[in-house]
């Protein structure tokens, strides 16, 4: 039976002492949201791989920090 998940992608600029939500990447040329989003991914034991494009920019601004901590939870939903 197929299993799927919810996940929440967040970062931390303070090694980890407070988490903002990670923005999802957008073509601003299309306006569609790139990458597979959050939300009902297929999950396994074995594991499957998804792909979340991080708009680091707009979250990070242009300057260089190499603290920044990037953690991913999962829900799962059924």
């Amino acid at each position: 039976p197929n299993r799927f998940a919810d996940v929440t992608i967040e970062y931390s600029t303070n090694n980890g002492q407070t988490w903002n939500q990670a923005k999802r990447f957008k073509d601003y040329s299309t306006g569609a949201l790139l990458g597979e989003g959050t939300t009902n991914l297929e999950a396994s034991p074995e594991g499957i791989t998804h792909t979340f494009i991080w708009a680091h920019v707009k979250d990070l601004g242009f300057n260089f920090n190499q603290s920044v901590k990037l953690r991913v939870t999962p829900r799962f939903v059924r």
